[in-house]
């Protein structure tokens, strides 16, 4: 997986997340709170991540809302509570590319790997600007890790049918 988009089978993965419904200018403050407490939800229960934090889209409605799961992987099904809750990403045949570079750039990335994706003839799982069966943002890169927002990674992935 590079930065050019290519497609690639995943298994499914189970996370713990919380579901916001939040507009684009939301996120900033959004996103900050939610990964915290999450990290802390499975620490709590003895659980260490199974992988990289990532928002998932659920819905977009870019002048409206978005409907997002702000998680973290794990190796095993859990049991929500206290506002998280546990669900499984699907597995199939995804689309699939890596950003490198400073969050801001992410749209266009985002652009980028659907534009290869319609001229390659690539049918999406569920409809875009309305409902995703799985679009992802992984964050490969911790900013509080590497400063130099030109070097962080984000893996973008979206089921196919």
């Amino acid at each position: 997986m590079g930065a050019e988009p290519m497609l690639e089978d995943r298994a499914a993965q189970p996370y713990a997340a919380i579901r916001h419904t939040v507009t684009m200018e939301d996120l900033p403050s959004v996103l900050p709170q939610s990964w915290p407490r999450v990290f802390g939800w499975l620490a709590e229960r003895g659980m260490a991540p199974a992988g990289a934090p990532f928002i998932r889209y659920l819905k977009i409605d870019m002048p409206d809302a978005l409907v997002i799961d702000v998680g973290i992987p794990t190796a095993e099904q859990l049991e929500g509570d206290d506002g998280i809750l546990c669900e499984t990403m699907p597995g199939g045949r995804f689309a699939v590319m890596i950003h490198t570079g400073p969050y801001d750039g992410l749209v266009e990335a985002n652009a980028k790997l659907q534009n290869w994706g319609d001229s390659a003839g690539v049918t999406w799982d569920g409809t875009e600007e309305e409902s995703w069966g799985c679009r992802m943002e992984s964050y490969i890169t911790d900013p509080g890790s590497e400063p130099d927002p030109a070097k962080w990674q984000t893996v973008l992935a979206y089921k196919t049918q």
